[in-house]
């Protein structure tokens, strides 16, 4: 019987990451029509932030990613900005894709006042909402920062192309 629980409750976790994944997919923000998830975030930050240092390096193949992975890259890429330029107060942010091995890997690194992310309060959903986008997809996001600065963040997936 306790098997019987385990295999239901593991039915029950698959069906609920495939919810999540299709609502990633049926809800794609409207900016990624016809352009890829960089060009998209650089438009609507270059608008927001007219002012701010942003400095991209993307690894073209990373641009080709299926829509539920770019609506992911999309959100973390424009989520991490947005806190580094509002709330770390940065300069400059340096954005980058690449692929390393089987994985994608995007950072965004600051020139900000950093934080602590262990002393960030429940009720700030920005860092929660990155963490459950890049789990949404299979990937896994880091922070790397500390009051002072500055701080990092990469999100990390497999690479759609290592099936």
């Amino acid at each position: 019987e306790q098997l019987q629980r385990l295999t239901q409750v593991q039915d029950w976790l698959r069906s609920a990451m495939q919810t999540g994944r299709d609502l990633l997919t049926r809800t794609h923000p409207a900016e990624l029509t016809d352009r890829s998830w960089d060009s998209a975030a650089i438009q609507i930050l270059a608008g927001q932030f007219p002012a701010a240092t942003l400095r991209w390096e993307i690894d073209p193949p990373t641009r080709e990613l299926p829509l539920d992975l770019q609506t992911a890259a999309f959100r973390i890429v424009t989520e991490a900005v947005r806190n580094s330029l509002r709330h770390g107060k940065a300069s400059s942010v340096d954005i980058t894709a690449t692929i390393d091995g089987n994985d994608v890997c995007i950072r965004i690194r600051d020139d900000g006042s950093g934080f602590d992310p262990k002393q960030v309060a429940d009720d700030r959903f920005g860092i929660r909402t990155m963490r459950g986008r890049a789990a949404l997809v299979g990937g896994s996001l880091q922070f790397d920062s500390k009051p002072g600065g500055p701080t990092s963040v990469s999100f990390r997936f497999r690479s759609p192309t290592d099936t």
